[in-house]
């Protein structure tokens, strides 16, 4: 198991919610949704499945409306004051004008269904603005635990893939383990062994890709993995509380070729770079956070930015890091168009890659904590083209 320990509860900042939605100017802020919406998830630490609950915030008070069956869950986890039980019958709706005054001023995320939002308006003004999707950016000492004890399970998942592909023999080219081609699905099944018994979720975000198919930045399909090509590894599952975890090295069974290894070096380079300016800590912006990734692969004469093709993009074509957290990409995002600030608290990713859709591609990918000062790097896995049969305890340095 994991041995990062992690909260049995979570607090959230409305304060920052209110913000954020001027709350000031209005009576209330309605959220509603069901558990696959990861803003209520987020304000009520509740998971209601596929049943319609609401979070309302108001100056003086936090209320979460839901169905009986969850108030047990609600008593343990919901942060806020108080809690409504939407009764047979009724709607999600009636539940809330119990909590509002009469004729009250609220705004609604557009994330709303059209059909509540019709019913909010019968008795009250409202106002849809868009999702306050900033609330989260800067996660507290609580969820940077969570955001550790995540990063600890995906490196015992990326170990497992390396030992996999070190114990695997090349006969001819191909890649064989235990007497079978080795396959990318027959690699993430092996991966998906290893974080379920951790107890993640989220197994489709297991993303590996062989050859030309590194240059798919999602690859989830299953070809044979051949020896001499590389193998490009993306973990990204869901863990406590709904908080995601991620990701990425880059492997090559059998023998290196020099694009390979020139590939890798070039990410290794724009990763250490990216390293060098987050040692200024927060107050960097988003744009120079890529655009010190970026140059380096273009000092190689690759390409970089966004390609509405990438059948023949040889380069960098995708942003180099986003934040994380009950969403697995969330802000702040590393492109050479985005203007945000880095935050203390901020929990990102930096993943800098390379692709050539006809030989492969490489990434590499960890996750930090920005600090005051610099930040604080929650991998600790090593980086290495040539697959180890990989003793995780040793890496992660348990005791």
């Amino acid at each position: 198991m994991a041995c990062v320990s992690i909260p049995s509860t979570l607090d959230t900042d409305y304060s920052r919610l209110a913000d954020i939605v001027e709350l000031q100017d209005v009576d209330a802020y309605v959220h509603v949704g069901n558990g696959t919406d990861d803003m209520l998830r987020y304000l009520t630490r509740i998971d209601t499945e596929d049943n319609l609950a609401a979070f309302v915030l108001t100056a003086d008070n936090s209320t979460v409306c839901l169905r009986p069956r969850y108030r047990s869950e609600a008593e343990r986890k919901f942060p806020g004051d108080n809690i409504v039980e939407t009764e047979s019958g009724r709607g999600i709706t009636d539940a809330i004008s119990d909590v509002l005054e009469p004729d009250s001023v609220v705004r609604i995320s557009h994330t709303t269904p059209v059909g509540v939002v019709r019913d909010l308006e019968s008795f009250g003004s409202v106002d849809v603005v868009p999702e306050p999707d900033t609330v989260w950016c800067q996660k507290s000492d609580a969820e940077q635990q969570i955001a550790a004890h995540m990063a600890d399970g995906v490196q015992r998942g990326i170990a497992r893939a390396e030992t996999v592909l070190a114990e695997a023999i090349v006969d001819d080219g191909a890649v064989r383990w235990q007497g079978e081609p080795l396959t990318t699905e027959r690699l993430r099944r092996e991966i998906q062994k290893e974080l379920a018994d951790l107890g993640f979720r989220g197994m489709g975000n297991v993303v590996i890709g062989a050859g030309d198919s590194c240059a798919e930045l999602h690859f989830t399909g299953d070809v044979p993995i051949y020896a001499g090509e590389t193998v490009l590894i993306d973990l990204g599952p869901r863990g406590p509380f709904g908080y995601f975890g991620d990701i990425s090295r880059t492997f090559v069974p059998g023998e290196i070729g020099k694009w390979e290894r020139e590939a890798f070096e070039v990410v290794r380079e724009a990763l250490d770079s990216a390293f060098d300016v987050l040692s200024d800590g927060a107050g960097l912006g988003t744009d120079e956070l890529y655009l010190s990734m970026a140059e380096v692969i273009e000092s190689y004469g690759f390409e970089t930015g966004l390609h509405e093709s990438r059948d023949d993009a040889v380069g960098l074509y995708h942003g180099t890091g986003h934040g994380i957290g009950v969403r697995i990409h969330e802000k702040p995002f590393q492109s050479r168009d985005t203007d945000a600030e880095l935050q203390a608290g901020n929990v990102i990713t930096i993943e800098p890659g390379l692709y050539d859709p006809e030989r492969g591609g490489v990434r590499l990918e960890d996750v930090v904590v920005v600090e005051d000062n610099g930040y604080r790097n929650l991998m600790q896995y090593p980086y290495g083209l040539n697959p180890v049969n990989r003793n995780v305890t040793e890496v992660l340095n348990d005791d």
